[in-house]
């Protein structure tokens, strides 16, 4: 790994093992989470490029009425203006911004789009998450912050007998609905000591390449219901090199 990412060092934070298994042996897993693929998705709804990743029918449509939801959300709410979308920072560490937006008072932003199924109220430990990629983002791009924009993906199950069509009707009420609590915004700003942070575990990885120790973090196997892509390696004696279960990491994370 030539450069460190935001991804990188979360998934240390994470998992030095599940680390390990990522950026040294370079392997991931071939079948990606359903919320992995519903954000890529989104996010490509959002830059307006051609979608990659195919849900199916009914939750591409949902997606979609996601998008227009959000869309029709901020436009009532907000008066930032897109200048540009999907930018590379090579600084210190790689990254990609999802755009830079200008405010109405002349202020360049950075602007990262996410999904998820968590709450996402003002004391929600969620927020948490991205302090460290927004520290790093903002000490190496020329900006007044980092705005983290997220919404929430869809709580409501489809019920028995429910056609998919009266799902994805729903699902598109529910969406507007629970647009207050749906869609949510946090700025963040330059934090040195997240900075400082960073390089503290450049010297943690230095040391346990130098001894060659990653040991797995217990409490990282699940998260909510989805299960740690290397669970069956680290628990079950399975190998990185089953084709079947996983694939060379490439891309840009």
């Amino acid at each position: 790994m030539s450069k460190p990412s935001p991804s990188s060092y979360n998934k240390w934070l994470d998992c030095n093992r599940a680390w390990k298994y990522a950026y040294i042996d370079r392997k991931v897993s071939t079948n990606l989470s359903f919320e992995l693929k519903y954000g890529l998705r989104f996010h490509s709804l959002k830059e307006g490029a051609e979608p990659d990743v195919d849900l199916g029918v009914k939750w591409n449509k949902i997606i979609e009425e996601h998008e227009f939801a959000h869309r029709q959300y901020w436009s009532a709410h907000s008066k930032l203006k897109v200048i540009d979308t999907e930018v590379e920072i090579d600084d210190w560490f790689r990254g990609y911004i999802d755009a830079v937006v200008v405010d109405d008072r002349g202020d360049r932003w950075l602007l990262e789009y996410k999904t998820t199924g968590s709450q996402l109220d003002v004391g929600s430990s969620y927020w948490s998450y991205h302090r460290l990629q927004t520290a790093m983002y903002a000490s190496a791009f020329d900006c007044r912050g980092v705005i983290v924009d997220v919404s929430r993906r869809p709580t409501i199950r489809q019920r028995k007998n429910e056609s998919d069509i009266a799902y994805i009707q729903r699902c598109s009420d529910w969406f507007y609905d629970n647009r207050d609590t749906v869609f949510a915004r946090k700025t963040y700003h330059d934090d040195p000591e997240l900075v400082l942070e960073c390089k503290h575990i450049d010297e943690q990885i230095a040391a346990a390449k130098s001894k060659n120790q990653f040991p797995r973090n217990s409490k990282a196997c699940y998260k909510g219901r989805n299960q740690c892509e290397y669970y069956d390696v680290c628990w079950n004696g399975e190998s990185l090199d089953n084709e079947q279960l996983f694939q060379i990491k490439t891309g840009r994370k």
